[in-house]
């Protein structure tokens, strides 16, 4: 598998964004060989219920990469694609 550190436009904004409403955020982008952009973590508003998500953060038109499809299909838990701060706001339960 091909190693690639390259960070999404719009990887910075999101990332941020999941801070700003208390969300723990690892940027894991730099990993390569296909592993998500962010490890988050953090308390659910409405639930209290502790959550954990893989994020991969993609532009507006972007695909996965072969790398990334592999990741997606061999990993036993879920993967999110994340374009927009909304929709990463939508994920955590915050829109």
């Amino acid at each position: 598998m091909r190693r690639a550190a390259k960070k999404d436009t719009n990887h910075n904004v999101i990332a941020q964004a999941l801070r700003d409403v208390g969300y723990r955020v690892a940027e894991t982008h730099q990993l390569g060989s296909g592993f998500p952009d962010l490890v988050i973590a953090g308390i659910d508003r409405k639930t209290g219920i502790r959550q954990r998500w893989l994020i991969e953060v993609k532009g507006a038109k972007e695909k996965l990469t072969p790398d990334e499809e592999l990741f997606h299909t061999l990993w036993a838990g879920d993967v999110v694609i994340v374009r927009t701060v909304d929709e990463a706001y939508r994920l955590v339960g915050v829109l």
